[in-house]
């Protein structure tokens, strides 16, 4: 067993200089000391044998980050043109004595540091429509179950590697939202109609991937910098409301059966693809096509609502060979499902929501993707949330 014990600090402020200029900095620090023993008990004899050397982590080992940042935004004509963009340095320290576990490994007492940043034009030609452009540098720096612990997993034991590297990112993100409000004032529906698309792309450098190897006569796995990767995706969302819709055939626009109350159509779907490119595989664990499609009725002005929703997700057989030997994972490919489910709220006041999902009400078995267990049968949550 192990615990972890955190001490952290940040503090953050905001400058506001109107539409030139709305700076925030802040800066944030925090050191994680895991404590870890083990004890192996023979079930026949009971004889209890300390091996705290070969705890999932070394006892007293550390990390420590730290980072300072500053983002500014500018709002031009308007506010139809806005400029945001910031900088950040991080810094990171690990400490290990990976050598107790095997004296073939040497001790974790590394130091990565970098400076990343990113910058974001939101244009806004009409108050109807917005587009988003983002691009950014980012880096991963090995965290410390990477550079040291040794533990058992799907591909079976997973033996530390203090020698990583960090990754390095490069993001493009587009994206386009449109929102077009209620035409008639005195309808309950929030809006008639809305939606997004958004595209994003993600290239890696140093990628981390688990590679199988031999280890003091055993076969083993180990992390390593030996990917290079893109993963790229599409996300869209569309929502529709029931209102001026009504008047194409004659009926009352402001509500649907009772004053104050409207139904809506949502569907929003997800796609990824990742590709290693250094190895000519797909990346691990990149999730298959998901979607959501649901029916929303409103009542009272939307104080109650009843929101019966399907939940899709498609079938995945791009799989890399991370996946291959893994147990948690369905073998060739993992099947699509479907799911259905009911969520419902009353909102008696601003300040009170009570909530209610039944999931999964078919009781139907699935799988998910890289999960060591099948997905929980029908589930009822009921939730309850005070604001002041």
């Amino acid at each position: 067993n192990y615990n972890v014990h955190t001490f952290g600090l940040n503090a953050q402020g905001v400058l506001n200089f109107g539409e030139l200029a709305r700076l925030t900095v802040g800066l944030e620090g925090y050191h994680d000391v895991i404590h870890s023993r083990r004890a192996d008990k023979d079930l026949t004899t009971g004889a209890v044998t300390v091996k705290d050397n070969g705890a999932q982590f070394p006892d007293w080992s550390s990390y420590s980050t730290f980072g300072i940042y500053a983002q500014n935004e500018t709002a031009l004509l308007d506010d139809m043109l806005l400029f945001r963009y910031g900088v950040r340095y991080s810094i990171f320290r690990a400490l290990a004595d990976v050598q107790n576990f095997s004296s073939a490994l040497s001790g974790v007492n590394e130091t990565f540091h970098d400076i990343t940043g990113a910058v974001s034009v939101v244009v806004r030609p009409i108050d109807e429509l917005s587009i988003t452009l983002n691009l950014a540098r980012g880096f991963r720096a090995p965290n410390m179950d990477d550079l040291a612990a040794s533990k058992g997993t799907g591909r079976g034991d997973q033996i530390p590697n203090p020698d990583l590297d960090p990754e390095v990112q490069y993001t493009v993100y587009f994206g386009a939202k449109v929102l077009i409000p209620t035409v008639d004032t005195s309808s309950a529906a929030p809006y008639e109609l809305t939606g997004s698309a958004n595209f994003f792309f993600n290239y890696f450098e140093d990628q981390m991937i688990s590679v199988p190897t031999v280890f003091n006569s055993e076969d083993v796995v180990q992390l390593r910098n030996e990917g290079r990767a893109r993963i790229f995706g599409i996300e869209a969302e569309v929502g529709f409301y029931l209102s001026q819709a009504l008047g194409w055939v004659g009926l009352p626009t402001d509500h649907l059966f009772f004053e104050g109350d409207a139904l809506g159509f949502n569907a929003n779907f997800t796609w990824t693809r990742g590709d290693d490119l250094k190895n000519d595989v797909p990346v691990h664990r990149i999730p298959p096509l998901f979607s959501e499609i649901s029916l929303r009725y409103e009542a009272m002005w939307g104080k109650i609502y009843f929101e019966p929703y399907m939940t899709i997700v498609g079938r995945q057989d791009q799989y890399a060979p991370a996946a291959l030997g893994d147990v948690r994972f369905t073998p060739h490919d993992a099947p699509g499902y479907t799911l259905f489910g009911l969520r419902a709220g009353w909102y008696p006041c601003r300040n009170v929501h009570f909530n209610l999902n039944v999931q999964n009400i078919g009781n139907r078995s699935y799988h998910p993707m890289g999960s060591g267990t099948f997905g929980s049968g029908t589930n009822v949550v009921l939730s309850g949330e005070i604001r002041w």
